[in-house]
């Protein structure tokens, strides 16, 4: 189980902004799939999906509210995040999420996607990977929008 919370007033969540943690730091670059369960979301929107580890640490793993955010995901909400790209952001849509849901995140390097969908349901939502970035260098990740607490299992 990954908890991810930004309730304490440490040093990389004290603004408020939220923060980004690796949901599969371990699974190595050829690991191309992962589900994830939200057993207990405490915040207003997560967000789901590929993060550049670089840029990201480059934050200090905040949640930056520019564009160059480091993330490629969908938000609980159903909102899109698309880095670098606060166009696609807007005229995109995905599916929402709630507690017990199970999201399934697939990245295909050959097609340059990342491909979401949820569980019990025929919901799917792809984003594009755009040529500058290296798909096979990006991470499953899980973000906060604001200082709270959410509980992901691995499937």
């Amino acid at each position: 189980m990954l908890e991810v919370s930004n309730k304490d007033d440490d040093e990389d969540c004290s603004d408020g902004t939220g923060g980004v943690v690796f949901a599969a730091e371990g699974l190595g670059i050829k690991h191309q799939s992962i589900s994830l369960k939200i057993v207990n979301n405490n915040s207003s929107n997560i967000i789901l999906g590929m993060g550049l580890p670089d840029i990201i640490k480059g934050h200090n793993y905040k949640l930056s509210e520019d564009e160059h955010h480091g993330l490629f995901g969908i938000s609980s909400s159903g909102y899109t995040v698309v880095h670098n790209n606060p166009e696609q952001e807007d005229a995109s849509r995905a599916f929402e999420f709630y507690n017990g849901d199970v999201v399934h995140i697939e990245s295909d390097a050959k097609t340059r996607k990342v491909i979401f969908s949820k569980t019990g349901t025929t919901e799917k939502f792809t984003l594009d990977i755009p040529e500058s970035f290296e798909l096979i260098k990006m991470k499953f990740a899980v973000a906060l929008y604001e200082k709270d607490s959410v509980s992901i299992a691995t499937e």
